[in-house]
């Protein structure tokens, strides 16, 4: 399992950072949005592949609304803002203009 965490780990940092560059007017807000939705879906496959046998009394809601809680208790929405954030400070920085060659020589008249 070590590569596919890695893989879906760095697939989650780049979707985040991704949300923050489209949505880079307000940049935290489109990465906690990527980030929450990111939760919701993580949590619906895992309550589906969980297998209850274990658990004894465990339903879909019951693992669903466990894996979402262990998720905002890891900051995982925190730091989706952030790195949605992140996004947005890297699309502002290179959209910004580079001052232009002759505009630092000026004729003086």
């Amino acid at each position: 399992y070590g590569l596919i965490e890695i893989v879906g780990l760095l697939g989650t940092v780049f979707t985040v950072v991704a949300a923050g560059w489209i949505g880079w007017q307000k940049p935290w807000l489109f990465g906690l949005a990527a980030s929450i939705a990111g939760t919701l879906i993580q949590a619906t496959i895992l309550a589906l592949l969980i297998d209850p046998v274990p658990l004894p009394g465990a339903t879909f809601s019951s693992i669903f609304v466990a894996i979402t809680v262990n998720q905002v208790l890891q900051l995982q929405w925190a730091l989706g803002a952030l790195i949605g954030w992140y996004g947005g400070y890297l699309r502002r920085r290179m959209t910004v203009a580079a001052p232009d060659a002759g505009q630092g020589r000026r004729r003086r008249r």
